[in-house]
């Protein structure tokens, strides 16, 4: 049974919980945040005991925003196995590093609970998955099985599936099944079939926002006139845009459209972490489609590091490139990263534009901008000139601290400092005591040394240098209270091994393989250590102590405003046309956009509102069937749709015996009886002559192929019917079934032997 309960109640922000084997397995899907970083987390706090894995889908604050603050505070939060994928994880900690700076909860300020070091720790213990490899979890009772799907809409965005015993639980949210400029699309494969890992399962869900409607094309075109127009008066463009998602999106397109039309306007990307977002980036090639690949080669340049490119921190940087520029500044809906600064100093300049380009939550400016510029074009979207006042806007700038602020900060950090290494001290001394093998008793003042702490502490006073290379002998005796055994992980290539339990640490004096590390770093011109791992020397430098000074202010608006859908998502035509291709058992929408759920109704599906479950029929008998080896050998297997294989077979069922199936009366029974049999053939039996039954499908642009290739003419009339020399028609009346229409003539029999050829006969 599955049971599914979005825990959410704001705007476009995602936390889901799904609770698989009679909630014996809870998985948190994303732990989103609002735009104001300000929504309430305590439901979150209060189920993270009952939460065994958590699953990220997005780099966007809607996805993932709250989860280094919850590691932070939580420690226990902190240690649930959390995976995602690379570019999830990276783009991951610049948005949050982005969105938490600008609201001061990171950073170097005095009221900041964390700092930019612990969000790329937090990030960094993430786990890492690829693309349609397939990952074995164990369960408190069961195994199940998490692959990740390309989503679209970001780099890196995942379409969850999950596979237990008895159902599978599809999880898609903010998809876009279209290519965009620099990500492949969802759901599709290239010959734009649905990939069949996605079809059928128990539970979809997915979300109910979608794009406009227009097309990319169009879009793109609509975008890039605005910028010739306004370049072309002499003024300056900015684009709000979200720092780990569409910000690579729009400057490809813009950094394209440059470049071909030889236009000298500088790109300048304007974020507290704009450098590491393109660095990021251009090392995660993988994720993006080949075609942007071969244009940056084409043009003799590396992706996302060309020279057109300008990566600022401040507005006064920004301020300081003469003429007219384009600006994209990080935080989409003018609440977080430099965009409501940026915003402030473009409104006043009339010759300038802002261009919004993504949906924008509610009680946010860019909400509020978009209300107006909406009101005053209705129907007809395009740039428009505004005159007008906002009253009340509230705008905090980043200040140096100085005199007592700062001593007591300086005091704060070396307090904060010391606390966290005797923290790690006395965390190492703990982890020595718990996995430590016991010492012979001729070791026994080692092990008084251990047990006092006495190696760790003086680890800590030594530093880094310190290594202790005393490996005790191991005894047969078991481990005594309070030592917890480790689970040791496994595949089928067996236990799972840690490479850095291997290496060997190098000296202060660079013996034990300096040399190696050093071509090793010197090889990383992306500056990524091990997997997802950021290295101490290429984490952000450390920044002056700051603080951050707030005010509201009139805002006056002169320059134009416009609005394009960038948002990268599916529109409601193409979803109403995947949906049932996917057939699902159960479609769960999420909350959010009320004409896509009245839409979606159509389709007899389920909606969910916050903090209702939605459940799955349950199954009471399961059984688990294997074919005995003796029955296999005689059965005559036969491929259909080139991925499986089907054959005929008469047997009997054999049942394990009631004293095998007694469970230990410890482990708790599921209601619903799991069974594996065994198919075995039946003595002395011999099976019946009977006409063969036709199994498979076949495209008719492949029967049309065949047809050709056969010497005959084919070609498509009307509303998807073949016809093959004038004499015969073929229609597809749904999967598997064929009507064909014709006279006795050789095209008629010609025709059946082609569609029986790609079936199999059983």
């Amino acid at each position: 049974m599955v049971t599914f309960r979005p825990l959410s109640q704001d705007d476009g922000v995602y936390q889901s919980l799904i609770e698989l084997d009679e909630g014996r397995l809870r998985i948190l899907l994303d732990v989103g945040w609002n735009t104001l970083l300000d929504a309430d987390l305590s439901h979150l706090v209060n189920i993270t005991d009952n939460i065994d894995l958590i699953l990220l889908t997005h780099a966007t604050l809607s996805h993932l925003g709250a989860y280094c603050y919850l590691c932070h505070l939580y420690p226990e939060f902190g240690r649930i196995p959390t995976y995602a994928t690379i570019p999830v994880v990276n783009m991951g900690r610049m948005v949050t590093i982005d969105s938490y700076r600008a609201k001061g909860i990171a950073g170097p300020f005095p009221r900041a609970v964390m700092s930019t070091n612990d969000i790329d720790d937090i990030m960094d213990r993430v786990k890492t998955v690829k693309y349609s490899q397939p990952m074995s979890i164990s369960g408190r009772s069961q195994e199940i099985s998490i692959t990740a799907f390309n989503a679209g809409h970001s780099i890196g965005g995942t379409i969850w599936k999950i596979v237990d015993d008895l159902s599978t639980v599809i999880f898609a949210v903010d998809w876009n099944h279209s290519r965009d400029s620099h990500l492949n699309g969802a759901f599709l494969e290239p010959s734009g079939q649905i990939n069949e890992q996605l079809v059928k399962p128990n539970v979809l869900v997915t979300s109910s926002y979608v794009s406009g409607g227009k097309s990319l094309k169009a879009n793109r075109a609509r975008l890039l006139e605005d910028v010739t127009t306004v370049v072309s008066r002499g003024g300056s463009i900015l684009l709000p845009t979200s720092a780990g998602s569409r910000v690579l999106e729009l400057c490809t397109i813009i950094d394209k459209h440059l470049a071909q039309e030889n236009i000298q306007v500088p790109l300048v990307l304007l974020s507290n972490v704009g450098k590491r977002i393109l660095t990021y980036a251009s090392s995660m090639l993988e994720y993006l489609q080949s075609a942007i690949i071969d244009e940056w080669q084409v043009r003799n340049d590396s992706p996302f590091e060309t020279a057109r490119i300008l990566c600022v921190d401040t507005m006064e940087q920004a301020n300081n490139i003469v003429g007219p520029k384009i600006v994209l500044a990080t935080g989409e809906a003018l609440e977080t990263g430099l965009s409501k600064n940026a915003f402030q100093r473009f409104a006043e300049q009339p010759d300038s534009a802002v261009i919004l380009t993504e949906y924008c939550q509610n009680r946010t400016l860019g909400k509020l901008v978009y209300d107006l510029w909406k009101e005053n074009t209705g129907d007809k979207e395009m740039l428009k000139q505004f005159t007008l006042r906002i009253p009340q806007v509230h705008i905090t700038e980043a200040v140096p601290l100085e005199g007592v602020q700062l001593a007591e900060y300086n005091q704060k950090i070396e307090e904060m400092q010391m606390e966290k290494n005797i923290q790690e001290a006395l965390d190492r001394r703990n982890k020595e005591i718990l996995e430590t093998i016991e010492s012979d008793s001729s070791d026994e003042e080692q092990d008084v040394q251990v047990v006092t702490g006495q190696v760790e502490m003086n680890r800590f006073l030594a530093g880094d240098g310190f290594h202790d290379l005393e490996i005790g002998q191991e005894k047969s005796r078991l481990y005594m209270f309070p030592h917890v055994q480790p689970k040791k992980r496994a595949d089928d290539y067996g236990e799972q091994l840690a490479s850095g339990q291997f290496e060997q640490p190098a000296d202060e004096y660079g013996a034990n393989g300096t040399d190696t590390d050093v071509k090793m770093e010197e090889s990383d011109t992306m500056g990524l250590g091990p997997s997802n791992t950021w290295k101490e020397e290429q984490r952000a430098p450390p920044e002056p102590p700051l603080i951050l000074r707030g005010a509201d202010f009139d805002l006056k608006v002169l320059c134009s405003i416009d609005y394009i859908d960038f948002n990268g998502l599916t529109d409601m035509r193409s979803l109403n046309m995947i949906l049932p291709q996917v057939q699902p058992s159960k479609l769960v929408v999420l909350p959010g956009n009320d004409n896509v759920i009245k839409s979606l109704l159509k389709l007899k599906l389920d909606t969910s509102i916050g903090n209702e479950d939605v459940t799955t029929q349950q199954l009471n008998h399961a059984i688990s069937l294997k074919i005995d080896p003796e029955l296999e050998k005689s059965l005559q297997w036969q491929r259909v749709l080139g991925r499986f294989s089907v054959a005929h077979v008469t047997g009997e069922l054999e049942f394990p015996r009631d004293s095998d199936m007694q469970d230990d009366d410890r482990v708790p029974k599921p209601s619903y009886r799991q069974t594996e049999a065994v198919l075995k053939s039946i003595p002395g039996f011999h099976p019946y002559t009977q006409a063969p039954i036709w199994v498979g499908d076949i495209r008719l642009i492949e029967l049309r192929k065949s047809l050709i290739g056969a010497g005959f003419q084919a070609e498509f009339r009307g509303q998807g019917v073949l016809v093959c020399n004038n004499k015969v028609t073929v229609t597809k009346l749904s999967e598997g079934n064929f009507h064909i229409e014709g006279g006795l003539e050789p095209e008629f029999y010609a025709t059946r032997a082609a569609i029986r050829a790609s079936l199999a006969a059983v």
